[in-house]
C-alpha cells in the first residue's frame, strides 16, 4: 500500500512538522517513509509509492501513488516531466503511466498534480494564497485544522479523474482517456439475434485472453496474495485465471453474517477450484463496532457506501491479519458488462453509453470504498477488471450481448452480463455461473445493519453516546420539511434518517463539512 502527501510554496522547520501530522494520519498505508526537500517544497511518501528526486537539480521531483513501473521507464518519463515547460507535454507522459495513478511533480513551471484516467487512485488538495497542500487521503489534511495556516472558506477538493492541476495556471487541465472510446458500439436492431456462434466464441475469447492477462499482471510471486471470493460471478471469474495461473495455492476469503449466500456459494466455488478457503463470520454486534470506522476511513456518510463499506472493511481486516498483502476483486465488471438492474428499463440503445457514464463515475463512488476499506489495513487491492485494455474492449461489445434473452434460462427478463457468463461458462460451477447478481451488502448481510442500529438505538463515539430517533429506517421523523431545514443550516443534503445518523458520526471526525470536498456519495443522495 502507498500514499504521498506535500506543501508547495513553502520550506522550513513549521512545514516539516506540519507534513509529519499529515503522512501519521496516513500511516495505515505504509510503515516506511521517505520525505524530500527543495527550495519552497517538502514533499512525502509512504509504503510503496515512489519517490524520485533529480540528482542535478533537487528542486525538481516526482512522487508516484501507483504499482510498479520499470526502471528505465521510471527514469526516463521522470526526467522528462520535470524538464517539462507546459502542461501538454506533462498529459502526454501522464498518460503513459498505467493506472491506478496519481502523481506529484514538481517542474520547471511549478507544482503538477495528476489523478488517473480511471480515478483508481485519489488525491485531494487546498490551496491557501501561494501555497498548496496535497494528500492521498482527505483525513490528512484535517492536520491544518489546528493550525492558523488557512480559512474558513478554503476547501480541500477532490482531483478528479483524468485530470491535471497546475499551480502556475491554478486550473484544472482535462485529458482524454485514451482508452475509453470516442463512441459507443449502439444496438443494432437488425442484427438483433443474428450473431453466429463464431462472432460470440471471438468475443468470449477474446475477453478470456484479456482478463487472463490482467490478472497474470496483478499476481506478484514473493508477494502473498489473496481472493476476495462472494461466490458471485465476477469474483468467482477473477480467483479461477488467478488459481490457473499462481505458482503457488492462494488462499481466498469471504464475510458474511451467519447462513448468508455469500458464505455458501464462496465455499462451493472455492471447492471446486481448490483454494485455501478462509471465512470470516461477523454479527450485528460488530457490524455495529466498526460503524465509526468505516465513516471515519471512508470520509463520507452515504448510506447505501457506508452499508457495502462493512463487510468490506471486515474482510480486508480479516485477509491483512492472515498476512496477505495484495486482493484481487472483481469489482468494475457491472459498470462494464451491464450488471444492474436498472438497465434492464432502457433502450438498448442508451446502454452502452449508460455503461461508459458509469465507468467514468467510478472513481467518484465505488473506487473509494475499494482504496479506503482496504488501504485501513496496508492491503492493496488490485482490479483486473479495469485495466485499460479490458475496459476498451468491454465498451466496444455490443449491448445486446450484454443484456441477452436467453431462452434456454427461462428467465422473465433479459440475463445480465450475458457474454461474460458465456466467456466463462467452463471455469465454473453451472449454478455459479448463471447465478442472479446480488449487491455485496446483500449477499453478505451488512444490509441488516439498519434494523442492528434500530435495535441497538444508540452508539458510542470518541466516549460521546448518540442515541436513535424513532422510525430509523424510513423517511420517520425526517421528512422533507426537516431535510430542507437541515440543508438551510448545515448547507449538507442529508436523504434519510439512516444517512442523518451516519451524519452525525461522521461530524465527530470531520467538523465543517460545508470545508470538505464532495464527497463520496451516490448521485440520488445528494440530488432529487
Amino acid at each position: 500500500m502507498r500514499a504521498i502527501a506535500g506543501i508547495y510554496g513553502k520550506s522550513d522547520s513549521d512545514t516539516e512538522q506540519l507534513l509529519g501530522e499529515m503522512l501519521k494520519r496516513m500511516s495505515h498505508r505504509g510503515k516506511s517513509q521517505t520525505v524530500v526537500r527543495g527550495d519552497d517544497f517538502i514533499l512525502g511518501a509512504l509504503g510503496e509509492a515512489d519517490c524520485w528526486q533529480d540528482s542535478q537539480n533537487k528542486n525538481r521531483v516526482v512522487l508516484r501513488d501507483g504499482q510498479s513501473l520499470a526502471d528505465e521507464n521510471r527514469e526516463q518519463l521522470f526526467s522528462r516531466l520535470v524538464s517539462t515547460t507546459g502542461e501538454i507535454a506533462a498529459r502526454e507522459i501522464i498518460q503513459k503511466l498505467r493506472p491506478p495513478c496519481c502523481l506529484a511533480a514538481v517542474t520547471e513551471t511549478g507544482l503538477l498534480l495528476s489523478r488517473d484516467q480511471l480515478g483508481l487512485s485519489f488525491l485531494n488538495y487546498l490551496i491557501n494564497e501561494d501555497i498548496t497542500y496535497f494528500a492521498t487521503e482527505m483525513k490528512a489534511l484535517r492536520a491544518l485544522d489546528n493550525r492558523e495556516l488557512i480559512s474558513p472558506q478554503d476547501k480541500i477538493r477532490k482531483l478528479a479523474p483524468g485530470t491535471i492541476l497546475s499551480s502556475s495556471r491554478r486550473e484544472i487541465i482535462n485529458f482524454e482517456v485514451e482508452f475509453l472510446p470516442t463512441r459507443s458500439v449502439n444496438f443494432d436492431s437488425s442484427r438483433k439475434e443474428t450473431y453466429s456462434e463464431k462472432e460470440i466464441d471471438e468475443f468470449c475469447g477474446q475477453l478470456e485472453k484479456l482478463l487472463r492477462s490482467a490478472v497474470v499482471e496483478k499476481i506478484e510471486p514473493d508477494r502473498r496474495t489473496g481472493l476476495l471470493l462472494s461466490g458471485g460471478l465476477d469474483s468467482s471469474i477473477i480467483a479461477a485465471l488467478a488459481a490457473e495461473e499462481s505458482e503457488k495455492k492462494l488462499p481466498s476469503f469471504s464475510v458474511g453474517v451467519a447462513g448468508s449466500p455469500d458464505l455458501e456459494n464462496a465455499r462451493q466455488v472455492a471447492e471446486h477450484l481448490g483454494t485455501d478457503h478462509r471465512e470470516y463470520v461477523y454479527g450485528e454486534e460488530e457490524m455495529l463496532e466498526v460503524l465509526p470506522e468505516v465513516i471515519y476511513f471512508q470520509e463520507t456518510f452515504d448510506a447505501p457506501l457506508i452499508r457495502s463499506s462493512v463487510p468490506n472493511y471486515l474482510l480486508s481486516r480479516f485477509v491483512a491479519r492472515e498476512g496477505c498483502e495484495i486482493l484481487l476483486s472483481g469489482e468494475g465488471s457491472d459498470e462494464l458488462f451491464a450488471g444492474y438492474d436498472y438497465l434492464k428499463e432502457r433502450n438498448m440503445n442508451e446502454i452502452n453509453t449508460e455503461l461508459q457514464k458509469l465507468v467514468e463515475a467510478l472513481g467518484q463512488v465505488g473506487l473509494q470504498r475499494v482504496d479506503r476499506m482496504n488501504g485501513a489495513h496496508g492491503l492493496d487491492c488490485r482490479l483486473p477488471f479495469l485495466t485499460p485494455e479490458m475496459v476498451e474492449f468491454a465498451l466496444t461489445i455490443p449491448p445486446d450481448l450484454k443484456l441477452k434473452w436467453d431462452n434456454s434460462r427461462k428467465k422473465e427478463h433479459p440475463i445480465e452480463k450475458w457474454i461474460l457468463r458465456r466467456a466463462f461458462s467452463d471455469y465454473l460451477p453451472e449454478e455459479i455461473v448463471w447465478r442472479d447478481k446480488q449487491m455485496f451488502g446483500e449477499g453478505s448481510g451488512s444490509i441488516d445493519l439498519c434494523q442492528a442500529l434500530n435495535r441497538r438505538g444508540e452508539i458510542e463515539v470518541y466516549g460521546e453516546t448518540i442515541e436513535l430517533d424513532d422510525d430509523f429506517c424510513g423517511e420517520g421523523v425526517y421528512g422533507e420539511e426537516i431535510r430542507q431545514q437541515f440543508l438551510e443550516e448545515e448547507g449538507v443534503l442529508v436523504r434519510s434518517q439512516e444517512e442523518y445518523f451516519y451524519y452525525l458520526i461522521f461530524k465527530r471526525f470531520y467538523p465543517e463539512p460545508t470545508r470538505l470536498p464532495d464527497l463520496s456519495r451516490w448521485k440520488k443522495s445528494y440530488q432529487e
